[in-house]
């Protein structure tokens, strides 16, 4: 039986990290959370995850800065998706090389259905 893909969320919110959690435990992916970034290169090496949901707003730097590293890294093919209530996630999500982005409050089916896509399932 194969391993399930793993998904990273990072985000300080802890209800965020729940809410999230309990909406992708509904499909087949095993789920880390994270409350900072400042292990984000141990953790990539570590869980090598298909997908990594990246909150904006968290330290020790901001998302854009930890998904351009990700981007510039051996593991530049994970898909990854930024997050925020920034009014202009687009425009970050493009500067930091996202993937995908998700604006704050974001629809849980939409938040689904990227990681679906992520992780290789046609939704």
């Amino acid at each position: 039986m194969a391993a399930r893909p793993i998904v990273i969320i990072y985000d300080d919110n802890q209800d965020l990290l729940e809410m999230c959690s309990m909406v992708l435990s509904t499909i087949e992916v095993e789920i880390v959370t994270r409350t900072n970034c400042n292990t984000i290169m141990v953790d990539l090496e570590q869980f090598q995850p298909a997908a990594v949901l990246m909150d904006n707003h968290i330290g020790p730097y901001s998302g854009v800065t930890a998904v351009k590293q990700i981007k510039a890294s051996d593991f530049r093919n994970t898909c990854t998706i930024l997050f925020s209530a920034n009014f202009h996630i687009k425009a970050l999500a493009d500067e930091a090389g996202a993937d995908y982005y998700l604006e704050k409050p974001f629809n849980i089916h939409e938040l689904r259905n990227i990681v679906l896509t992520c992780i290789g399932v046609n939704c």
